[in-house]
């Protein structure tokens, strides 16, 4: 019965010591008629795949099938195949999955913040409610801001008032005086008029 057996978790080695280790590790199973190594972008992934021969009619009796395959010198590699059966990801035996697994612990569930098996940082009660007497919740308190006291009055600044702009006071002008040769007729009579004009004319200014 010819089988193909996928394997991950190979070591990193040269391709002829890969190849050499497979071989040995898998020699108890059965007959190897080909080993395929999986490379990507010709980087070594670290899996690969195996044909097996296991002839029913031999004298040679193989052992059966593990999901957890040991590697001398280098632990262990895992393999899988069609058909192969129930198995456990937790600790890798056969027979069994990983909710019948009997080495699993209970409970898995481990807290980021407490670091406490059995919950969720969700559910954590040291972060829901940290002080077990305090029956109030663990929200944030937001700081408010600061408000001055009643007793502190508000500064406020005052203005000076706006006073109404006074009307414009016209100037008085200065009386105007007569220059010297004019003379003022009003409240006169004829004959004082007649005679400041004679002395006008007889007043040269220039002499």
């Amino acid at each position: 019965m010819m089988m193909n057996l996928n394997i991950t978790g190979l070591p990193r080695l040269s391709r002829p010591c890969l190849n050499e280790l497979i071989r040995s590790s898998l020699y108890s199973f059965g007959i190897i008629k080909e080993v395929v190594i999986y490379l990507e972008n010709r980087f070594f992934t670290g899996s690969g795949y195996v044909y097996l021969e296991r002839p029913p009619n031999q004298d040679r009796v193989y052992s059966p099938l593990v999901h957890k395959i040991p590697c001398e010198g280098y632990g262990h590699v895992f393999g899988t195949w069609a058909k192969m059966g129930p198995h456990c990801r937790y600790c890798k035996a056969m027979g069994h999955v990983l909710a019948d697994c009997p080495t699993r612990p209970i409970e898995s569930r481990t807290c980021h913040a407490c670091q406490a098996v059995g919950h969720l940082q969700a559910t954590c009660p040291r972060i829901n409610n940290p002080h077990p007497n305090n029956n109030t919740s663990n929200k944030r308190i937001r700081k408010q801001p600061r408000r001055e006291s009643q007793s502190t009055p508000a500064r406020t600044q005052t203005l000076p008032p706006v006073l109404p702009a006074l009307p414009k006071r016209k100037k008085k002008s200065a009386p105007r005086t007569p220059p010297a040769n004019q003379f003022d007729i009003l409240g006169k009579s004829a004959a004082e008029i007649e005679a400041e004009l004679a002395q006008l004319s007889t007043h040269d200014p220039y002499r």
